[in-house]
């Protein structure tokens, strides 16, 4: 299956390309990102000012993609609850309506 999450530009974002990515902790240390696992090292080059804000993203890149499948799935559970509250809405609504034809006397 496909793990897809699109963004707000409309954007799909495959998420399955991240499988097998170094787990959480990555800890930044200046312009190095490090992991517990076998002493991995990223090295980024950014420009400007933002390096600060780039290399906490970076970082933070598993916590935020587990944050996206969290939000993903439920979403998927709230959208099959508003589903079926909207099906149960529908249903009831012809029940009445038939309730309230076969209650009416017959025209002449």
């Amino acid at each position: 299956m496909t793990e897809e999450s699109q963004n707000e530009e409309g954007r799909v974002i495959d998420l399955n390309k991240y499988e097998g990515h170094t787990p959480a902790p990555w800890k930044r240390a200046k312009a190095q990102i490090t992991t517990q696992f076998c002493g991995d090292e990223i090295i980024v080059n950014t420009g400007g000012t933002s390096w600060e804000a780039d290399m906490y993203l970076i970082a933070d890149a598993p916590l935020l993609l587990a944050e996206v499948k969290r939000l993903r799935d439920r979403n998927k559970v709230l959208q099959d609850a508003l589903d079926e509250v909207v099906q149960l809405s529908y249903n009831n609504y012809h029940n009445v309506l038939k309730t309230v034809h076969l209650s009416q006397p017959p025209e002449d």
